[in-house]
């Protein structure tokens, strides 16, 4: 697993914010977590349905982590582009010479 990995199991009170728009508190402890601080008025889900956010959290988090990985292909792509273009004399796309630093 990357050790950069942000895992929603492990981050309960972002979980929260995602799902319902509030803010929390959580401890953790042993795999375990507990909310000791609901910032809101409105009534706290259950722990199940919390836990059952988890997933769905998940996927949002690694979806955010594949869309910049490849944007940071893509804009590798595109400078290699632009310097294969810039040897060979030919002209470059406007997205290949924002990769250009002046």
């Amino acid at each position: 697993m990357d050790k950069n990995k942000i895992l929603a199991e492990q981050n309960i009170e972002q979980v929260v914010k995602w799902k319902w728009d509030i803010v929390c508190n959580c401890k953790y402890r042993d795999g375990n977590w507990e909310i000791f601080n609901w910032e809101s008025d409105t009534p706290q889900p259950s722990r199940e349905e919390i836990e059952a956010e988890i997933p769905n959290y998940q996927t949002v988090l690694d979806n955010e982590a594949t869309a910049k990985e490849e944007a940071k292909v893509e804009k590798a792509n595109l400078k290699a582009s632009a310097k294969a273009k810039l040897i060979a004399g030919e002209a470059l796309t406007e997205a290949e010479a924002n990769t250009i630093v002046l």
